[in-house]
């Protein structure tokens, strides 16, 4: 008998041993369990977190985003209405000078109605034609996109077609030829070299044909390298060995070396089967 009870009393320790370690088995893994869904829930309270951040980032980018865009727009339409002030501004200084230079050129052809002395009447004539010369830069600034480089051909053949019409010559007796190779050229270049040229061609034309003598005057402007050729060239009656040293000392021959000095450029002159002048513009 107490064999008998000593064994059942092992069984009822060992039965209470295992009921309890079971216990304490269920009671780790219900703890595992709430700790497994106390970091979920903080994982998903975090992941919320961090999506609320990132939509306040980039509702706040966005709105920075479109308020700069909003300033930047404003910015850029005021630069573009004072460009357009500016623009028309300088396009109203160009009509304006070329419309006083028109006028000045009224005045001397008034004035030359009263003049009987034939050389006071010619040198007011070469005075309106430089005006005019410089009038054409002007009107072909603000008649273009570009306020300050002008087309240098349709510059020249208008130029050209008022010496001719100053001068009463008919191109079937003195042919005009010319070859343009510079595109455009920039205003503070152009004035100079108008005048320039201005007083080559009126010299070629007044001279180089004695009265109804047919010939040819070219004008060429190249390219040459980081340089400017201009030629002028006519195959008229060339200068005389005794009126060179005059023609050299003469208003007009002083204007163009003058600005040939302003424009550094190379004045070379030659006098074989016509009148050649060379000039050679540095390009800076």
């Amino acid at each position: 008998s107490l064999h008998h009870l000593e064994n059942l009393t092992n069984l009822q320790e060992h039965y209470f041993r295992h009921q309890t370690e079971k216990k304490e088995a269920a009671l780790k893994q219900q703890a595992l369990q709430l700790e497994k869904q106390a970091l979920a829930r903080r994982n998903l309270l975090l992941t919320v977190l961090g999506l609320g951040l990132a939509v306040l980032a980039a509702f706040g980018f966005l709105y920075f985003f479109v308020k700069t865009k909003h300033m930047i727009k404003a910015k850029n339409t005021l630069i573009s209405k004072a460009l357009d002030e500016k623009e028309w501004l300088v396009r109203e200084i160009h009509r304006r000078v070329k419309k006083n230079l028109q006028v000045i050129s009224s005045l001397l052809h008034l004035q030359s109605k009263y003049i009987r002395d034939e050389k006071a009447a010619e040198a007011i004539r070469e005075g309106r034609n430089r005006v005019k010369s410089m009038a054409l830069i002007h009107q072909n600034l603000y008649q273009t996109d570009t306020l300050t480089a002008v087309e240098v051909g349709p510059y020249l053949e208008k130029l050209t077609d008022g010496l001719f019409q100053s001068y009463n010559i008919s191109p079937e007796r003195i042919r005009l030829r010319q070859e343009v190779e510079a595109p455009s050229l920039d205003v503070d270049l152009l004035i100079p070299l108008g005048l320039i040229l201005n007083e080559l061609v009126s010299n070629a034309l007044k001279h180089a044909f004695p009265g109804k003598r047919r010939g040819e005057v070219a004008v060429s402007l190249k390219t040459r390298g980081q340089a400017l050729l201009l030629e002028v060239c006519d195959n008229g009656v060339g200068i005389p060995a005794t009126e060179k040293k005059e023609k050299e000392q003469s208003f007009g021959f002083e204007l163009v070396r003058t600005f040939a000095d302003k424009l550094k450029a190379s004045l070379q002159v030659e006098n074989t089967g016509g009148t050649v002048v060379r000039l050679l513009i540095p390009q800076t």
